[in-house]
Order: structure tokens, then sequence, then C-alpha cells
């Protein structure tokens, strides 16, 4: 099946949920891909701070990091996304993950090298013949949340879009704003409930309807 980024249908999902036939991406997408990835391959060579490029993220988005560290930041940043719990996820969820990621990637916004879209497709591949092992990230975004949820605290009084408050107020009616250290898991348990129950998604949909008429998504 060829896939046009941007241009993904219904029922080629359901297509690749059911089957399990080889996949490519368009060749179109090539030229958009090159440029942005040369973008941020400028922007990690320059002198400007360029945040996530050579900067921390969240509250450390002003501590500039050193050319010969950005390689260990990009690092960092993927083991700390690389984890996991809960029981492996059905083989059809595992390849509808790793071509929507493959497939959003190859749209050309995120400065990715087109390495990185071969091997989630190669990855693909391997999930049509191997035991998925790939963990439940309902957790992950969980985590994720809370994460931006508490960074849009430190942002007082300024808002954000209406949807994203809505997103924002269901997460703490589970899950009170971080005043002190405490023990995360209930929050993170409760919070994963939500995202697993639909309500986080049914909570930012008209953010993401607005998105997509503007095909950003």
């Amino acid at each position: 099946m060829n896939i046009q980024p941007g241009f993904l249908t219904l029922a080629q999902l359901r297509q690749i949920h059911t089957g399990s036939e080889p996949l490519t991406i368009d060749p179109s997408a090539t030229a958009g891909i090159r440029a942005s990835a040369r973008l941020v391959q400028q922007a990690a060579q320059g002198g400007a701070a360029v945040y996530g490029v050579n900067t921390g993220f969240g509250k450390l988005a002003n501590q500039r990091i050193a050319q010969t560290d950005l390689n260990t930041l990009q690092l960092n940043l993927l083991r700390s996304h690389a984890v996991g719990v809960g029981e492996p996820m059905p083989e059809q969820v595992v390849r509808l993950v790793l071509l929507l990621k493959a497939a959003s990637l190859a749209r050309g916004f995120s400065g990715v090298r087109a390495c990185v879209i071969d091997l989630l497709l190669a990855l693909y591949i391997a999930a049509r013949r191997l035991q998925p092992m790939l963990r439940n990230t309902e957790y992950i975004v969980a985590i994720e949340l809370l994460t931006a949820a508490q960074g849009i605290a430190f942002l007082r009084p300024l808002k954000s879009a209406a949807a994203l408050e809505g997103v924002l107020q269901l997460v703490r009616s589970v899950s009170p704003a971080m005043m002190h250290n405490r023990n995360l898991a209930p929050d993170i348990g409760a919070v994963r409930q939500l995202v697993a129950q639909g309500r986080i998604g049914l909570a930012g949909e008209a953010q993401i309807t607005e998105l997509t008429a503007l095909r950003l998504v």
C-alpha cells in the first residue's frame, strides 16, 4: 500500500488494522522530509537557541545545551519516552501505531531524517512477523499530560485554547496541581484511566477537528 502523508483515509487504516500488506511512503514526500531535516541540522550547528534542538525541555527551555552534548540530549529524550508498563499491545494496534508515526513524520514538519521513517517502516514489517512487545502507551500519555498540566500551571494566568483547557480541567479532576513532592503513581494511574476510557480524546475533540481542517495533523 502506498501512503501519502496527510491524506490517510479511514479505509486505509481499517485495511492496515485487519491485514498485513507491505507499506511504502509516497516518493512525493521525500523533498519535504529532506528540507526539514536540513533546517534542523542547520539549527543544531548554528549559534541561535532553538527549543529542543540545542536547549532543554519544559522548565529547562532556557537552558542552552553545549554543542558537544547535543547527541546525548536527543538520546536521553528517546530513553525517557522508551518505557511502558502493562500487557503487550495487540499486533494490529502496533501496526497502526508504527504506520501513523511514520506517516506523521513523513509530512516534513518534524525535521527527522528519512532514515528514521525507514526504520519505523522496518519495524512495521517486523511487527507483522514477530510477537509485538511494545508496552501499553497509555501510561506514557498520562505522564505527558501531567507534565503538560504542570507546565501550564507555571504560566498562569495565561490560558490556552478552550479545548485544551477542557483537557486540563479533566486531568485536574483526578490529579490536583503538584505544590510539593508526592508519589505520583496514583495520579498517573488515574489519568491513564481517563486515556483508556477515551475521555481525553473527547475533551480535545474540538481542537483536533480544528487542526484537521487546517491539515496540521
